[in-house]
């Protein structure tokens, strides 16, 4: 089985879209307002049966689940394989083994040159005091050369000069947060600075976080925000920390870039950064995979201590809001993006006064592990210091702390005993009784999850992948034609390809286009899940023909899938007419607008049939 054929068996299309959209049944299938456009009625419907997803309203878009992770995530066919295949602990090719991979945005390429050449400039005279400075801090030859740390130059135009001598514009750089321009000339973002690399899951660099060596300017800052970088989606370490995390089930998020570096050096390689004490919501997501544990270790300091424990309780009760509002189902065959049977375990460690991570980990390794070990439930935590910090004299006062700690309950505790010993818990603290209690903040309920209609025993699983083949061998081979014979390039070229092709025969086509030979495009995709693929589609044999059968065969198989896709959208449109919300003039409209659009689609391709024939 080939890596796509293995990744979209794992699948389930309800599944991983529920996590992005909240899905609501319809029928034998789900609907949502669709992610790709502004609407108030519900457009965008889920088959499970099919494992395909189309909008019904403005946008007409459609496809199959990772037709959704490239559009929803901006990324190319590799990379939304790469990001579930990640989840699902499946190895893939390592990136940087394809040039196609690692410079397929030339945003991440440009990041990627910075980092190269910040650590080079470390080990240059100019970098002298940089790395005296990681030095003096403990840091091994080892660890600054995993984590690729880095030195900016103070000289000006530093940076601009090197890359752009191998071809990377000052718009490039400018895009990628690496050079600024105020009216005042571009000017580097990161001058005489420590740099850290910033990477994603997957290992690409997207934006950096620097040290200054000196007293001007912030002590630590990051790259602005980019098409590729949001701090708050990011946890610095990742990349490095993932493989532990999966095997060992805990993630421990401290606040600081050198916290979480040496924390790696001293063998706790399960450490991330925040890189802030605000803690996010999509920071929580990335962890949601691959960790069943999640320990904050926050700072002595109690202000400090404050500060994050609530900004802890604002994403805990977001993060945990989202989860129950995802599809809850599992199945065999899925074991991503379905909402965990057991929700995340929150907890935290408080470190001894005058210590943070990085400080107490180099004083006591053995301290920080017992720490870790015995962290306390967040939600514990949680409420002795809202109750300590409230006003629980007063009835108004009571009410408030009330109205802090039931949703926390709601939301964070999974089972029906332990939400029954935080009531009685809470209603101790108060002074009141539990009906007082549910009383004064309204009998709230958790937040009803989505589940599988009545008339159904089960959901199908994911395509099985040989049926898959089987099914795609008309697609296939129209793509055989066309890499085979370069010279119907042209007449593919009028058809609407992106939808009658699935997603990875759509970025060969597109990578065909742009290299133009077989042998270009075995080179570009070689060591890439797609190779086997490619080899697949090449391996089909095709019947000499002569040049004008050529050109007939292509037309007839484009046909063929056209006819395919529009039936398909026919027998779809008769499924869900009945379930759709139509009650809304526009909704009624754009539907029915659809609905001609693809008969006359339809009434096109059969007279084009005709003529031919």
């Amino acid at each position: 089985m080939t890596d796509i054929a293995e990744i979209k068996s794992k699948l389930d299309i309800v599944d991983v879209i529920g996590t992005y959209v909240e899905l609501q049944p319809a029928g034998r299938n789900f609907k949502a307002p669709c992610p790709f456009h502004s609407e108030r009625t519900p457009s965008f419907v889920v088959f499970s049966e099919s494992q395909t997803w189309r909008c019904f309203g403005a946008c007409t878009s459609g496809g199959d689940v990772l037709n959704f992770i490239q559009r929803i995530e901006g990324l190319d066919f590799v990379g939304a394989l790469g990001l579930v295949a990640q989840q699902l602990g499946i190895e893939l090719s390592k990136p940087e083994s394809n040039p196609r991979i690692a410079n397929s945005d030339p945003l991440f390429a440009a990041n990627e040159a910075a980092m190269s050449y910040f650590s080079k400039q470390l080990y240059e005279p100019i970098g002298k005091q940089a790395l005296a400075y990681l030095q003096e801090r403990g840091l091994s030859q080892e660890t600054i050369a995993d984590f690729h740390i880095g030195f900016s130059p103070e000289e000006p135009g530093a940076l601009t000069k090197s890359l752009g001598a191998i071809g990377i514009t000052q718009d490039i750089l400018a895009a990628a947060g690496l050079v600024t321009d105020r009216g005042d000339g571009a000017k580097e973002v990161f001058r005489n600075r420590i740099m850290f690399p910033i990477t994603d899951i997957r290992g690409r660099v997207c934006g950096f976080g620097g040290r200054q060596l000196n007293t001007s300017g912030p002590k630590y800052m990051n790259s602005p925000r980019t098409e590729i970088f949001d701090k708050s989606r990011i946890l610095y370490g990742l990349e490095q920390a993932a493989s532990t995390i999966r095997s060992s089930g805990r993630a421990i998020i401290v606040e600081g870039y050198m916290d979480a570096i040496t924390a790696h050096q001293f063998g706790s390689n399960e450490v991330v950064a925040s890189m802030g004490t605000a803690i996010t919501q999509p920071q929580l997501n990335s962890l949601i995979n691959v960790a069943s544990t999640v320990v904050f270790a926050l700072d002595a300091d109690a202000a400090g201590q404050n500060a994050t424990l609530q900004k802890l309780s604002d994403a805990l009760t977001s993060f945990q809001d989202l989860q129950t509002k995802s599809m809850v189902r599992t199945n065999k065959n899925s074991t991503i993006f379905a909402t965990p049977k057991r929700q995340l375990d929150f907890r935290v460690i408080s470190l001894p006064e005058g210590f943070d991570p990085d400080t107490l980990i180099r004083h006591d390794i053995e301290q920080w592990h017992h720490l870790v070990l015995e962290a306390q439930p967040l939600i514990d935590r949680l409420f002795t210091e809202i109750s300590r910090q409230g006003d629980n004299q007063t009835s108004t006062g009571k009410a408030a702390i009330a109205e802090k700690l039931m949703p926390l309950i709601y939301s964070s505790v999974d089972n029906f005993i332990d939400q029954d010993r935080y009531f009685q818990l809470l209603a101790q603290i108060l002074g009141v009784s539990r009906s007082t209690l549910q009383a004064s903040t309204g009998n709230q309920r958790s937040v009803p999850r989505v589940t599988k209609p009545n008339n159904q025993n089960a959901y199908p699983a994911s395509p099985n992948p040989f049926t898959y083949a089987e099914s795609n061998f008309t697609e296939n081979y129209c793509l055989s034609l066309i890499l085979k014979y370069p010279e119907l390039q042209a007449s593919a070229n009028h058809y609407e390809l992106e939808n009658v092709l699935s997603a990875e025969n759509l970025e060969l086509f597109t990578a065909y286009k742009e290299n133009g030979t077989i042998e270009e495009l075995q080179r570009v995709f070689q060591g890439t899940p797609l190779e086997t693929h490619l080899e697949t589609i090449i391996a089909i044999k095709i019947p000499p023909i002569e040049s004008s059968e050529r050109t007939q065969a292509l037309k007839q198989t484009l046909r063929t899938l056209q006819e395919k896709r529009l039936r398909e959208i026919k027998r779809q449109e008769s499924e869900i007419s009945a379930q759709m919300d139509l009650n809304s003039e526009e909704s009624v409209q754009s539907f029915d607008q659809n609905a001609l659009k693809t008969n006359e689609e339809l009434r096109k391709l059969f007279k084009d049939k005709d003529r031919s024939s």
